[in-house]
């Protein structure tokens, strides 16, 4: 197996099927072999049972239903699922073209362990995010920088690409479940010496997000503290 395509689900009947679509569209077009793990988060709305419903007709389709814990949780299992020498974790809203998935692939190839995407960098094209969600995200980041990583425009955009041997280095020793795991796992990447590529891409806001600002936002804040001090005293 080629490439693995991890998408983590909480309540998104409305658009992972059209987003498995355009995955599926896509990948067709490849000649590596691939596969898709949809690793469902305890949804309690009807998103697995129209995946279900869909994957018959999809044998490359694998459906994992987790107990409600967070984003971090299900990317977790469905990393550590994945056959693919590459494993690509992708958000179930679809904001970024599907296209976009030929440069992370290009850049491993490169010699990289680990792309991840960026929506703040000069050569990214960012639009219709609403401006307070911008307020909160550039003062999330400059909070990151501070406590956690410096090194990166932006650590939370929901698509990036592992090599398995980083994969598997990385989810084993995962300790957060919520909103925070991506500053752990690129917090871990650095301590670990792999190297990593913050690739550009094209991104368009879609309403319908899960996080809660104020208390999923405490609760990342929490998180990446604990994670910061625990990686020090392991050091």
């Amino acid at each position: 197996m080629y490439l693995s395509i991890i998408v983590p689900t909480y309540n998104e009947e409305t658009r992972v099927v059209p987003t498995i679509d355009s995955l599926v569209s896509y990948l067709n077009t490849k000649s590596y072999s691939w596969e898709i793990i949809i690793c469902d988060d305890g949804s309690t709305d009807n998103t697995v049972s129209l995946l279900k419903l869909w994957s018959q007709n999809s044998p490359f389709t694998k459906i994992i239903e987790l107990d409600h814990f967070g984003k971090g949780w299900a990317v977790m299992n469905g990393m550590l699922s994945a056959k693919g020498s590459l494993k690509f974790m992708c958000d179930a809203d679809m904001s970024m073209p599907v296209t976009e998935i030929d440069s992370f692939i290009t850049h491993i190839k490169n010699g990289y362990d680990i792309v991840i995407g960026s929506r703040n960098l000069t050569e990214s094209n960012k639009y219709e995010e609403p401006l307070i969600r911008q307020l909160i995200g550039t003062i999330f980041h400059y909070f990151v920088r501070i406590v956690a990583i410096k090194d990166f425009k932006d650590t939370q955009c929901g698509y990036k690409c592992f090599t398995s041997y980083a994969a598997k280095q990385l989810f084993t020793a995962q300790k957060i479940y919520g909103w925070g795991f991506d500053v752990e796992i690129l917090m871990r990447a650095q301590k670990y010496g792999l190297r990593i590529y913050e690739n550009p891409i094209e991104w368009t806001y879609k309403s319908g997000s899960k996080i809660k600002f104020g208390k999923d936002t405490l609760q990342m804040i929490r998180d990446i503290v604990i994670t910061r001090l625990r990686i020090f005293r392991h050091k």
